[in-house]
């Protein structure tokens, strides 16, 4: 499967972790499983309309959000 992950840079939990090794592990899990990802990292502010973006998308099949409790 082809999964999208848009993660919140001003997440509560998103702020106080090491993103990019949060990021290669959930690549490698993603892949040693089978799967490709892309991964984007934006701010709180561009969500939305990333969210928006990535599920237009007919080459995705699921879309992962995180960040804190908002996201």
């Amino acid at each position: 499967m082809r999964f999208a992950a848009v993660l919140n840079q001003d997440g509560g939990t998103l702020r106080s972790i090491d993103l990019p090794a949060f990021t290669d592990r959930m690549r490698q899990t993603l892949e040693a499983a089978g799967h490709c990802i892309d991964i984007e990292i934006v701010a709180g502010r561009d969500i939305v309309a990333t969210l928006d973006r990535i599920a237009s998308r007919h080459s995705v099949d699921i879309v992962l959000a995180g960040g804190g409790d908002g996201t």
